[in-house]
């Protein structure tokens, strides 16, 4: 988690966000909240204590996935109208913060994903080689659009 942290802090700071600190918030501590973003956990990003980042762990036997959300712009808020538990959403807003806040300008999802491309490199010493997909993932990436992702009942479902 910690490197990964890193990383983002350093992508965020090469877009001019200022103040971008790692949280050293306990995972696995006994507060709960339905809202992953609510609580920051250890070695997620907060701007100005409020959060920016948000990192995600499922752990099997085969492997590991991390995963994390750096909200670009939006009402953070609006994430209360899907959960499960009702929650406010001025609740949400008070300890959240967008990308577009932070900094007080739009980020495009491309600009974005080039500084993290760029502070993974940095902070985690990366050397990245860009490539074509080969035949057969191509052929997978094709099919899970096409009966999966594509499709408007999947991606509509709760």
């Amino acid at each position: 988690y910690r490197g990964v942290g890193e990383a983002l802090v350093a992508a965020v700071a090469r877009l001019g966000v200022t103040g971008a600190t790692l949280s050293r918030h306990r995972s696995g501590a006994k507060v709960r909240s339905p809202v992953c973003f609510e609580l920051a956990s250890a070695y997620e990003l907060l701007v100005d204590g409020r959060k920016l980042v948000g990192l995600a762990q499922r752990r099997t036997r085969h492997g590991i996935l991390l995963h994390g959300s750096l909200p670009l712009s939006g009402d953070m808020g609006e994430i209360a109208d899907y959960l499960t538990t009702p929650i406010e959403p001025s609740r949400v807003r008070a300890v959240t913060i967008t990308l577009e806040e932070a900094l007080g300008r739009s980020v495009s999802w491309s600009e974005a994903a080039d500084s993290v491309i760029q502070g993974c490199v940095e902070a985690l010493g990366l050397s990245l080689v860009e490539s074509p997909l080969i035949e057969a993932e191509a052929i997978e990436a094709e099919r899970l659009v096409r009966d999966k992702y594509g499709r408007r009942e999947w991606t509509e479902r709760l």
